[in-house]
């Protein structure tokens, strides 16, 4: 009962936030290098990694923002890496340190499922993790809805597949971000 009770609070929260900052939604795309390492073994494997994004601006402070992205395969020699896609939902907090809007400073965190080939060159298994994912950058904005963004991410940082090998995966980008 606490449960359903709490969801529909929740909902009902939501709904409210919603619709007292209409028009707040955003859409963002990002390129970036993907930086897969296996620390335990010295395995850093770097390729091209896209990404999207689709937020909405509860407060001036607060987004939520669900993405979803994948990248190319890599290998270093020994270790491959070919993501199939990462897809996750986040909280952003925001600052504003001039009130004149030219930047905006922001830290996101949040959950992000991971599905990629990880292994031996020519020998990769699919593995999946549920990973905690945290990161911050930054929106230049060139007028008041669209901004370059500039953004460290670290999607996952754990433990992945059957052998539970050691793993992080960080993204460094660049994008744009459009309010509307």
């Amino acid at each position: 009962m606490a449960k359903k009770t709490l969801t529909l609070a929740a909902a009902v929260l939501l709904g409210l936030s919603f619709s007292a900052h209409a028009g707040n939604g955003y859409l963002g795309l990002s390129v970036g290098n993907q930086n897969y390492q296996e620390p335990d073994i010295g395995t850093s494997v770097h390729a091209l990694a896209l990404t999207g994004r689709l937020g909405y601006r509860l407060a001036r402070f607060l987004d939520v923002e669900a993405r979803i992205g994948s990248g190319l395969e890599a290998d270093d020699g020994s270790r491959a890496f070919r993501p199939q896609y990462l897809a996750g939902i986040y909280a952003k907090l925001n600052w504003q340190p001039m009130s004149n809007r030219h930047f905006e400073l922001y830290v996101v965190g949040g959950k992000t499922r991971i599905r990629a080939a990880i292994g031996p060159v020519g020998n990769t298994l699919i593995e999946n993790d549920d990973a905690t994912s945290y990161g911050l950058g930054i929106d230049l904005f060139g007028n008041r809805t669209t901004a370059l963004n500039l953004e460290w991410m670290r999607y996952g940082d754990g433990e992945i597949g059957t052998a539970n090998t050691a793993y992080t995966l960080d993204v460094l980008s660049i994008g744009l971000v459009h309010h509307f």
